[in-house]
């Protein structure tokens, strides 16, 4: 005798799968716990539909198709609404409007570039307007191109000038 019936595996996978969808994000987990329920209701009905009790490869193909099913049609929608933007930018994208300080002067001209750092990571960088920049001044990224910003000076002062 087995210790759990066909339907009440695929009941504790369901609910087991919703705990873990708590804890992840990006409702991958959600959807494979909707997809137990088709095998679930198949368990229950099964055995009075066809007199026998639910062979547990048919439960599977019927739980890979949910699945595929779910993470296909349901989920996009469900990050959409759950994440806002139909469009996520990359991180490097997201860089545009992100404040940095120079940590090397940024010559004028567009021959050679300096160094500012932006979230914990040093950047090549040039001026929009190919203007001088001071080591220690506050910039505000305008432009990403491959491994180099572009820069402006973000005209708020920065907490060192402050204590000054």
């Amino acid at each position: 005798m087995a210790f759990l019936s066909l339907w009440q595996f695929w009941a504790v996978l369901a609910i087991v799968l919703f705990i873990g969808e708590i804890a992840s994000p990006g409702f991958v987990l959600g959807c494979f716990a909707l997809a137990c329920l088709p095998p679930l209701a198949l368990g229950l009905v099964w055995p009075s539909l066809a007199g026998a009790s639910l062979d547990g490869r048919l439960a599977l193909a019927v739980f890979a198709l949910s699945s595929l099913a779910g993470l296909w049609l349901i989920r996009p929608s469900v990050v959409r609404h759950l994440y806002g933007a139909k469009e996520r930018k990359s991180d490097v994208d997201g860089m545009v409007g992100s404040l940095g300080v120079v940590v090397k002067a940024i010559p004028s001209g567009e021959t050679g570039g300096g160094y500012v750092k932006l979230r914990g990571s040093q950047w090549w960088a040039f001026h929009v307007d190919g203007r001088s920049v001071p080591e220690g001044t506050e910039v505000e990224v305008v432009r990403v191109s491959g491994a180099k910003v572009m820069i402006r000076e973000s005209g708020r002062v920065s907490e060192e000038d402050e204590r000054r």
